[in-house]
């Protein structure tokens, strides 16, 4: 679509066309000097990767470190779709309950250990059935993120920093990890790191908390099913009179090699508090009076 200004008759004299190439040229310098001030001022602002990658670091060890036992409500949508239509699918309503172990545990890594109690299947009581979901997703709250953020594997992966990515209507630093090509990699392979593997974190600019992240595993395969893109978004949690930085949802998806399908997993986070192991204690064998307490656990 062209603009009326380029329909004028050309009847201007050569006075005229000179003084409207010196405003054009003026308004074009005002323009490039106008970029290069941006440029050089973001520039300016861009912490090195760095001190970045070093706030994340201890940002995230310190908060799964401190972080207590605590439970939440987990609301769940696990379905299958093919050619845009739901084949399978299942909702469930839990009480997610992360507890810390003295051990890693063996399907997450980390020695959060997530157990959930069944409040509803599709709405229902459970009447005792462990449904079986097309896609689950375990370790949530753990610290998954080791493998793209231990030093130790950064001859695997590149880190660059991306500054004033607006996410959620919200300004915030991207740090994106991505693999290093096999003839940048030095030594032997990083096994926590799958090949291909690449990640994505946001950060709040001025606190370097986390505000989401997205990791994508593209070999992860279940059964005909590959590449395994899971996306977290992040929230601040009071427990226990300390902030923490918690998921409040996450979403993966897997395709199907052989057809349009498709494995979708969502799940939600609300209501999180300190959890609380009760137990009963009997104070008196004479009278058979007892006490209950209750205590963190």
């Amino acid at each position: 679509m062209w603009s009326g200004r380029f329909h004028e008759p050309l009847t201007r004299t050569f006075g005229q066309w000179q003084r409207s190439a010196l405003r054009g040229a003026f308004g074009c310098s005002w323009v490039f000097g106008w970029l290069l001030f941006t440029i050089n001022a973001r520039a300016q602002q861009s912490p090195p990767i760095d001190v970045v990658l070093a706030h994340l670091r201890s940002s995230i060890a310190a908060s799964v470190t401190a972080l207590p036992s605590f439970t939440c409500t987990e609301q769940i949508l696990s379905q299958e779709t093919r050619n845009n239509h739901v084949t399978e699918e299942t909702r469930l309503a839990t009480d997610l309950r992360v507890t810390r172990s003295a051990t890693s545990d063996p399907q997450t890594g980390t020695r959060l250990k997530e157990i959930r109690v069944l409040r509803t299947v599709e709405g229902k009581p459970p009447a005792g059935q462990n449904p079986s979901l097309p896609l689950t997703v375990y370790g949530v709250f753990g610290d998954g993120f080791d493998r793209f953020l231990d030093s130790k594997f950064a001859p695997c992966l590149s880190a660059e920093l991306g500054i004033e990515e607006r996410l959620y209507g919200h300004p915030t630093m991207a740090v994106h990890f991505l693999p290093k090509p096999d003839d940048n990699v030095t030594g032997k392979p990083c096994p926590p790191v799958a090949p291909g593997a690449s990640a994505t974190l946001w950060l709040d600019p001025q606190s370097y908390n986390l505000v989401a992240a997205e990791t994508n595993i593209p070999h992860a395969k279940v059964l005909h099913y590959q590449g395994l893109r899971v996306s977290y978004r992040y929230a601040p949690v009071m427990l226990n009179n300390q902030q923490f930085i918690l998921p409040q949802s996450v979403d993966a998806t897997m395709t199907d090699l052989r057809s349009s399908g498709t494995l979708r997993y969502q799940a939600t986070y609300t209501e999180c508090h300190l959890y609380s192991v009760s137990t009963t204690i009997q104070t008196s064998p004479n009278t058979g009076s007892q006490q209950s307490t209750s205590s963190p656990h």
